[in-house]
């Protein structure tokens, strides 16, 4: 994902399922590969630069905002799949 500086990403992903509430959140990786960006997470602010990368769970709302001209990388595994895979 391309950002340009200033610009934000919001995430608010649904924690439950077709089933209910999953046993297990999924995670969502990201990573930088150009660039800075600031990520707020729950109470948590981290500042990220190129090759950085985190975490989250996404039962957390969560933000990514570029600081500068970034590209980011962002992994949320498919949710169909059995909880030892995340």
């Amino acid at each position: 994902t391309m950002l340009k500086a200033g610009e934000q990403i919001h995430e608010r992903y649904a924690f439950y399922g077709i089933k209910g509430t999953r046993s297990t959140p999924v995670r969502e990786y990201l990573k930088v590969l150009k660039g800075r960006v600031q990520v707020t997470a729950d109470d948590t602010v981290l500042t990220l630069s190129e090759g950085d990368g985190a975490a989250y769970y996404t039962n957390i709302p969560h933000e990514i905002e570029a600081l500068e001209d970034a590209e980011v990388q962002r992994y949320l595994p498919k949710t169909g799949l059995a909880p030892h895979y995340f």
